[in-house]
């Protein structure tokens, strides 16, 4: 729905003026809402009221000041805010740029920026009361004050008006500028100066204390005193206001008019008196009014009326959307049951056990002719000859005629006495439901329908004479009936109602059947009913569907008065929308109770000035006819209070939340006082929420666990009417991140990360090149095993073997002996292959004494043509494996070099155990070796080198053509004797 039509809506289905308070209502049909100290105001006598350019209404009390948003009160005092220098608030005036002045019993304060600040007298009393404050368009401020007119401005204060300029007292309680004249009232009267000059007494005011001055814009000046009454000066002329005119007060202490310039006027003792169209109308305690004892009196700028009380708190009178009729306007029970309207536009309204009233001339009489004041009126009709039928609950029904009543009951042979429903059909047929069958009147005739005669129970409810002669009929239970061409018809109620009760029928122009029920709203149309569930609508009980001028239904129910366009209501009948767009009035609007009443029939109506009247537990709910104005003021909305996880935040536009946040709360106000209860508001946290949120039960958004950055907070609001707020308030929210969250921790982590993975990388290459070394050093050591055992096993059978060949002639015994030699070295090389291959697959050591496999790998290198000998010195240690290995592995690889390459005859290995060392030597007498380690395919002495190496030893090797060859390792002795 367009926001236009919203507003249409809200304007077209509701009555009442928009502005100000209705003159053409009684004062006690206003709204009215009262506040005392238990809804937080700090006492209840109120000195001042008035409202600051932000839209906050602020009340001065005995207690404090306390400022008010239409829902909550914060209160100022001088506990928490020492510049005020009392907590005795006698007057407020507010400035135009959004200030607040504040006269105390002891001073001024000023209120600016969010701030009090204490305006020093320089010299001027220190001590001094400030009974009235108001600033002049020049922007001065006066006070008036126990020591005269006080005048401040830019900063300085002046004694204008005191005694001795001419004021009959110094002691002023009241004041008014009319053109260039201002009025002053003290303790002695009233004085009346043009600038600086005394104008003549003004003859027949009394020289009492004068509370109250008011220039109205007829160019009369109303003076209100102390003791003496009210007085009006007009043309000179001065008129004292008494019992005659309509004015018994003669207390009179506040002073105000309106927008409409009707005069208000606040007495001590008589309540509130409104003074329009030459007319006084009282507001008391007797009509409910919270005190007689009036105060002070402010219209705010929506056109409520705010009364300051003595004892009674703040009261506030605003115009409802509807009027409530109760025991002030004659009734005699505020518990209304049934009404009806006559033919001629008689307006009858019957009550809860004190009979029938009818309304004449704005004000309820009881009705003489029923006879029965106490009665408990269930239902009214008017018939079309005039005659007023009357049922009730307990002495059955009524007709009473110009010249007669007659009672149909036990009493006059009608089997019972409630009546619940009175209908006449268009044969002239007076139906009457009771709680024991149907009984059917015309003329002096009557019969009684029950079970018998097709009923399907004889507890009634209700009753329709539709425009085709039939006659509709509600059961007590459940159900519904009807009566046509002679025979009962059980009508059946669409899903969802067909175990309800129907309380009310409503037959439209075009014929359609609407019925409220305790499920819902049915409509009978085309032959199909439909229903619109409860629950979308006044409650779950309706009690009442009324149509009025406009195409607009009605509905009373257990929790208000419903309204909305009828075909709204058809489309949600027939599934076209899901529920009709309408407006549900409360004690927000007027009523004194949302509560309508629903046990009788009818319980609400059409007048025929167009207005429609209502029954409920507290009153007569009257709404006005014709198309009203609506509250065209755009709602200023304030952000108030932020908690940061429980605890207040710094007013301001900007808030910081330490890291953590866990719960931020903002609480915000719409300043409307018209119907605060019904202002809705849309909130949107930037870059957390989607879209608006709308709120409407409380003004406060919650958000949990906000990360870190700074966002705008937004929100609006509109009013009863749907007018939505002009500007958007805002606020910046920044959530402050932890060290872990900055922006320069998130370039260490990087940095950190950088650099691991830079490492990573590094251990990863340093890792590779170990491995890579591991492997080559693995693929060198087998290497070394493959040349110092195979290799050398092989080269010294060749050896072997080519000396055979060498020795061609020698015996078969002797060449045997030799081949078989050969073959036990190849059998050893063998063995020894397989050992090797055992020790890198199960990494077991070698088997047998250091000294012996020396001997034996140094014997087999050896072969048949060198002499080779192993000699050992000092104590032998036990050697490492790896040790033992590799010392075998040089001196095999030394004697197999020996062999082939130096043409040696004899070779002598020794082992030497020192202190801390092992020393190996193998020399030969050989014709030396040349360097081959560069040579392809030959790598002994690189390997032998490598091998000390590995063992943490020192390789040597000499050699020369007469010398021969000499080997010397020396490796530590790390093994133990």
């Amino acid at each position: 729905m367009h926001r236009w039509f919203r507003v249409w809506l809200a304007a077209a289905v509701i009555g009442g003026p928009g502005w100000c308070l209705d003159p053409s209502r009684k004062p006690w049909h206003y709204g009215m809402t009262q506040w005392g100290d238990s809804d937080g105001l700090p006492r209840n006598t109120v000195h001042a009221i008035t409202q600051t350019a932000d839209g906050y209404i602020w009340v001065g009390t005995e207690g404090g000041l306390a400022r008010f948003n239409g829902r909550r009160f914060t209160v100022f005092g001088r506990k928490g805010d020492p510049e005020i220098p009392n907590n005795g608030i006698l007057s407020l005036a507010a400035s135009p740029d959004g200030g607040l002045w504040v006269g105390t019993r002891s001073g001024l304060a000023r209120r600016r920026n969010g701030r009090f600040e204490r305006v020093t007298s320089m010299g001027l009393a220190p001590d001094i009361g400030i009974r009235r404050l108001a600033l002049a368009n020049d922007g001065a401020l006066w006070a008036a004050t126990g020591a005269g007119l006080i005048r401040y401005e830019n900063g300085k204060w002046s004694l204008p008006y005191t005694f001795k300029s001419g004021l009959s007292s110094d002691g002023v309680r009241s004041f008014a500028v009319r053109g260039r004249e201002i009025w002053i009232g003290s303790i002695k009267g009233l004085d009346v100066f043009k600038g600086m000059e005394r104008l003549p007494p003004l003859p027949g005011l009394p020289a009492d204390t004068v509370r109250a001055v008011l220039p109205d814009r007829e160019g009369r000046v109303w003076v209100g005193t102390e003791n003496r009454g009210l007085y009006l000066v007009h043309d000179g002329r001065v008129t004292r206001l008494g019992a005659a005119e309509g004015f018994p007060a003669i207390s009179v202490r506040a002073l105000l008019e309106d927008r409409d310039g009707n005069i208000w006027i606040g007495t001590v003792g008589n309540g509130l008196c409104r003074y329009a169209s030459g007319r006084y109308e009282w507001y008391s305690s007797r009509e409910g009014l919270a005190s007689d004892h009036i105060r002070d009196l402010f219209e705010d700028r929506e056109g409520n009326l705010w009364i300051g009380t003595e004892a009674g708190g703040l009261v506030r009178l605003r115009n409802g959307r509807v009027s409530t009729l109760t025991t002030s306007d004659g009734l005699g029970s505020n518990f209304i049951r049934a009404m009806a309207v006559g033919n001629s536009g008689r307006l009858f309204v019957g009550t809860e056990g004190a009979g029938l009233y009818e309304y004449v001339s704005e004000r309820f009489v009881p009705s003489p002719r029923l006879g029965l004041p106490k009665a408990f009126v269930t239902s009214i009709l008017e018939d079309r000859e005039g005659n007023l039928w009357v049922g009730t609950e307990g002495d059955g029904a009524f007709r009473l005629t110009a010249t007669e009543k007659r009672n149909y009951s036990t009493a006059t042979g009608i089997p019972e006495n409630s009546a619940w429903a009175i209908q006449q059909d268009r044969l002239g047929n007076v139906w009457i439901a009771t709680s024991n069958g149907l009984l059917r009147v015309k003329g002096e005739q009557t019969e009684h329908l029950r079970t018998s005669q097709g009923l399907r129970e004889n507890a009634l409810r209700g009753l329709h004479a539709a425009r085709d002669g039939s006659l509709w009929i509600s059961l007590r239970s459940w159900g519904l009936q009807r009566l046509k061409n002679g025979k009962f018809e059980h009508v059946e109620l669409p899903a969802g109602a067909r175990n309800a009760t129907v309380t009310s029928f409503h037959e439209d122009a075009s014929g359609d059947l609407w019925m409220t029920t305790n499920a819902g709203l049915v409509v009978l149309s085309g032959g199909a009913a439909r229903l619109v569930a409860a629950e979308r609508l006044a409650g779950e009980y309706l009690c009442q569907v009324v149509e009025d001028g406009g195409g607009r239904l009605w509905i009373s129910g257990s929790r208000g008065i419903f309204v909305a366009p009828k075909r709204e209501f058809m489309d949600a009948a027939f599934g076209r929308a899901a529920a009709p767009k309408g407006v549900t009035l409360t004690t927000a609007d007027g009523m004194k109770s949302s509560e309508c009443s629903g046990d009788a029939q009818p319980c609400g109506l059409k007048a025929a000035n167009g207005e429609l009247w209502f029954s409920t537990i507290r009153g007569v709910v009257r709404v006005p006819a014709g198309e009203p104005g609506i509250n065209a003021i755009p709602p200023p909305v304030v952000i108030e209070r932020v908690e940061v996880n429980g605890e207040e935040a710094p007013a301001g536009p900007r808030v910081a939340a330490p890291p953590g946040n866990r719960l931020l709360k903002i609480e915000f106000a719409a300043l409307t006082f018209r119907a605060p209860e019904k202002v809705r508001y849309r909130y949107r946290m930037e870059g957390v929420d989607e879209g608006w949120v709308d709120s409407q039960e409380s003004g406060e958004a919650l958000y949990r666990n906000l990360p870190p950055g700074k966002r705008r907070f937004l929100v609006k609001a509109a009013n009863e009417d749907g007018v939505w707020s002009e500007k958007v308030s805002e606020m910046e929210i920044e959530v402050e991140p932890y060290f872990y969250q900055q922006p320069w921790f998130f370039g260490l982590c990087a940095a950190v990360l950088a650099l691991v993975g830079l490492s990573a990388h590094g251990l990863r290459t340093r890792t590779l090149r170990r491995q890579f070394a591991a492997v080559l050093s693995e693929r060198a050591r087998i290497a070394r095993e493959i040349h110092d055992t195979l290799l050398q096993g092989f080269a010294g059978a060749s050896l072997q073997l080519n000396a055979l060949l060498r020795r061609p002639g020698r015996p078969p015994e002797a060449m045997g002996r030799d081949i078989e030699r050969v073959l036990e070295q190849i059998d050893a090389c063998m063995a020894e292959a397989r050992r090797e291959i055992a020790e890198l697959r199960t990494g077991d050591e070698p088997g047998g004494a250091f000294e012996d496999r020396l001997r034996q790998a140094v014997g087999g290198a050896a072969g048949g043509e060198l002499h080779a000998e192993c000699v050992f010195k000092g104590t032998p240690v036990k050697l490492g494996p790896d040790v033992e290995k590799n010392l075998i592995r040089i001196a095999q690889e030394a004697v197999s070099n020996a062999a082939r390459h130096a043409r040696a005859n004899r070779i002598r290995v020794s082992v030497e155990y020192g202190p801390g060392t092992v020393r190996l030597e193998a020399s030969d007498d050989g014709t030396g070796l040349k360097p081959l380690d560069g040579t392809p395919g030959h790598f002994g002495i690189a390997g032998m080198r490598e091998r000390a190496k590995s063992m943490g030893g020192k390789f040597t090797m000499t050699s020369g053509p007469d010398t021969g060859t000499a080997v010397e390792v020396v490796v530590p002795a790390k093994g133990r004797p």
